[in-house]
């Protein structure tokens, strides 16, 4: 298979998503705006926060994609999984993080 024919799939697969997409992309690009402006920490509890969120993003992806928690049975799915917790834990900090920052 060429490499044009692996993001011709990769887009077709995706085109159900992009308004999610475009709309995730927007807040991230607010946010960073937004706090652009703010010196200073993040305080602890975002981390924990976006950890939590990003559980909460793994357990729901399979209903998302009109799939099943309990088909979940393979190292590959399992580490898919993984990966949208890490993915939507990595967002939620960026997302978080220019809104919550203290002044030192």
């Amino acid at each position: 298979m060429t490499f044009s024919g692996i993001i011709t799939i990769v887009m077709y697969s995706l085109k159900p998503y992009w308004p999610l997409l475009l709309l995730l992309v927007m807040l991230l690009l607010i946010t960073q705006w937004v706090g652009r402006n703010k010196k200073g920490s993040v305080p602890g509890y975002v981390y924990w926060l976006s950890a939590g969120i990003g559980i909460i993003a793994a357990l729901l992806a399979p209903a998302l994609t009109l799939s099943k928690l309990s088909y979940v049975q393979t190292t590959t799915d399992v580490l898919a999984l993984v990966a949208v917790a890490l993915g939507a834990s990595l967002y939620a900090v960026l997302l978080l993080s220019p809104l919550t920052k203290h002044r030192v």
